[in-house]
């Protein structure tokens, strides 16, 4: 069996370990380990088929996505920004992964503090 390690995503992912040995149950990447970058695991095997799984969301983009939520929250209950509805959207998906954590991936913790950061721009000031 060998592991391959991709830190962040799309174009921007890049290969932290390539196809490695598991051992002694571990796996060494070629770089230190990011808490604020989102990481997949692929484990690969001659005998079954690929196995992917994704980081579970760390303790930094809780607190980002606990920060991006409570600003949305202050926008819409003010009603300025009681109309949008991507915003609206993302800060209720947003709320619904930090009420559920530990079922939760990196890679998805970290869409929803790029979409909520993008909508949440909108409203402010240089």
């Amino acid at each position: 069996m060998t592991v391959t390690i991709t830190c962040g995503s799309g174009r921007g992912a890049t290969t932290v370990a390539s196809a490695v040995e598991i051992r002694d149950g571990k796996v060494t990447m070629d770089s230190a380990y990011d808490d604020t970058q989102t990481y997949t695991v692929k484990v690969s095997s001659s005998n079954y088929a690929d196995l992917v799984a994704a980081v579970p969301v760390n303790s930094t983009q809780v607190t980002q996505l606990t920060q991006l939520v409570e600003q949305a929250k202050a926008l819409i209950d003010d009603g300025t920004a009681a109309n949008d509805s991507g915003l609206i959207e993302h800060y209720e998906e947003a709320q619904a992964l930090l009420a559920d954590v530990g079922s939760a991936t990196s890679t998805e913790a970290a869409e929803l503090i790029s979409e909520l950061t993008e909508h949440l721009s909108v409203y402010t000031t240089p």
